[in-house]
């Protein structure tokens, strides 16, 4: 079983409207040994790069990037998910095909996980919820996808019925040039 997990990560930064990424990573059913890291340790049951890679381009059906591979546009970025000592909570969808006790997070920790950074989120979005809906069983998604799913096309609808405000944008009107007569 693979999990698909979603989430946008801010740029850090004091302006008031910030840019971020959208990373993408798979959570799967199997543990796997990786070393540990500086931040923080390897998440046990994530995919490697060579395994992410691979599993977008050929199960997922993502194209690769015009310039380089798909492995070389997957990086590392740093979580902070409810723990035990030694290893994370699985995410709800998890636990139901796990056949072990409910694990009592005991803390929070950094882990690392391999993610891919998302361009066009939107259309990504609807291609894996369309691909989990009538595709392969294996494949479920996070809860944490399925709210940006939902979030997504709740602003598509108020646009395509019009109902927002445009932002208006400060600019400084210039001063008139003042036509004065001279008195001598």
């Amino acid at each position: 079983m693979k999990i698909l997990h979603g989430t946008w990560i801010p740029n850090s930064g004091d302006e008031f409207i910030q840019g971020g990424n959208f990373y993408l990573w798979v959570e799967t059913d199997q543990p796997s040994k990786q070393p540990k890291n500086d931040l923080g340790v390897r998440h046990p049951q994530q995919l490697n790069k060579a395994d992410l890679s691979k599993f977008l381009l050929d199960e997922l059906g993502l194209a690769a990037p015009k310039y380089g591979s798909m492995l070389g546009s997957i990086i590392t970025r740093y979580f902070i998910l409810p723990s035990t000592e030694t290893q994370p909570q699985p995410s709800i969808e998890l636990t139901r095909y796990l056949e072990a006790e409910d694990i009592v997070p005991t803390t929070w920790k950094i882990w690392s996980i391999e993610c891919l950074q998302v361009k066009s989120i939107i259309k990504l979005l609807n291609d894996l919820h369309f691909l989990c809906l009538y595709g392969s069983s294996e494949i479920q998604l996070g809860s944490d996808l399925l709210f940006w799913y939902h979030y997504s096309q709740s602003v598509r609808e108020l646009f395509q019925k019009d109902r927002y405000i445009p932002a208006l944008k400060y600019r400084e009107i210039p001063a008139p040039k003042s036509k004065s007569k001279k008195i001598v």
